[in-house]
């Protein structure tokens, strides 16, 4: 169903720029058709017993306050609580908010939809954990304010995403990576530090520990998990194809200068060099890099970093750069697969209200 999905987004993407259609002729049906696909499953995805108790017991009037879950999110479950005891339609607001908020920043910021199978594909793996998809939802609005260094109204965003989830406050380096101080050697330097980190098997899970207390209980759930140590290189690779792929394609079009002098290339082009970073740290013994907190670097701009190399190619040269079309793509098919492939116990088959049985509960 994952990859049906893709395909019909495909299709409908292919469709608006060959027929030159306004984008929301075709995506406004699709997107209702992907927020209801989300909102109606059942024991699917990442964390459902988690969360789903978490809403049950609020919609019941049996919530006891604890520090898992930020106070942002229980205030909006509380009111979703007023409308519905049902689950599903807190998970319809969660996808209205990732669908609709990414959408339209992302399509404000790059002029273009090419964007929607990458966007897709990268936070699909993440469904079922809906605080950081809401919150991830409301970064993307300060997008334009990192560009414009409005420091005021970035800050302001990532204050309201952390009572979402705390580890929104990350997105601060994104603002720092935007300083003209930054050059991107220093990016290759911290690259080559975590490989270091990596390679001498130091724990940093030891030096983290000491901030225990400013973190508080969440730690627990992340301190001393890791990922298969053979999988690195699969990661790795995977992520340098990602972002070297358009530098082929635009040295090829002779547009690369011209891509690197454009503030959305520089940024997304930065942060997806820091999510390499934090991947080879994630094993050294904080699973949290990887699997919470790179997705504010991959799974935004990824889908950036992708529509502005489509954008430039596509204004130098007057055309549709058809077979670049073909790898964005291919490349999202890709993403897809390869987010499955540890935790699609967790996401196949895909269950409905309609057609999941009662007794089943994903752990």
């Amino acid at each position: 169903m994952y990859f049906f999905n893709l395909i019909l987004l495909t299709i409908c993407i292919v469709c608006a720029l060959q027929l030159k259609l306004k984008p929301y002729r075709i995506l406004f049906p699709t997107f209702i058709y992907l927020s209801f696909f989300d909102a109606l499953r059942v024991n699917t995805g990442t964390d459902w017993k988690m969360y789903s108790e978490h809403f049950d017991a609020i919609a019941s009037g049996d919530f006891i306050a604890n520090e898992i879950f930020e106070i942002g999110y229980v205030w909006i479950e509380n009111i979703v609580s007023i409308f519905s005891n049902s689950y599903n339609s807190m998970l319809l607001l969660v996808a209205i908010c990732t669908y609709w908020m990414l959408y339209f920043n992302i399509y404000v910021n790059t002029s273009t939809i090419v964007f929607l199978p990458i966007m897709y594909s990268t936070i699909t793996p993440f469904l079922g954990a809906n605080r950081q998809m809401i919150a991830l939802g409301i970064l993307s609005f300060s997008i334009k304010y990192i560009i414009k260094k409005d420091i005021l109204p970035f800050i302001l965003i990532v204050v309201f995403a952390s009572y979402i989830h705390i580890s929104a406050l990350i997105f601060i380096l994104i603002y720092v990576l935007n300083f003209k101080a930054i050059k991107n050697i220093y990016i290759y330097i911290v690259i080559l530090f975590s490989f270091i980190v990596h390679v001498s098997n130091i724990n940093i899970t030891d030096y983290v520990m000491i901030f225990y207390s400013i973190i508080s209980g969440k730690l627990q759930f992340y301190v001393g998990e890791s990922v298969e140590d053979s999988n690195i290189l699969l990661g790795v690779s995977k992520l340098i194809i990602y972002i070297v792929l358009p530098l082929i394609f635009l040295w090829h079009h002779k547009s690369l200068t011209f891509a690197m002098q454009n503030k959305y290339f520089i940024l997304s082009f930065r942060s997806l060099m820091i999510s390499i970073a934090l991947y080879v740290l994630s094993f050294s013994g904080f699973l949290i890099l990887n699997s919470r907190v790179n997705i504010y670097f991959f799974s935004l701009f990824l889908p950036i970093y992708y529509a502005v190399s489509y954008q430039i190619i596509y204004s130098l040269n007057k055309k549709i750069p058809q077979f670049f079309l073909m790898v964005i793509f291919s490349i999202s098919f890709l993403q897809l697969y390869l987010g499955f492939i540890s935790y699609n116990d967790l996401f196949f088959p895909y269950e409905s209200i309609f057609s999941a049985p009662p007794y089943k509960l994903v752990y």
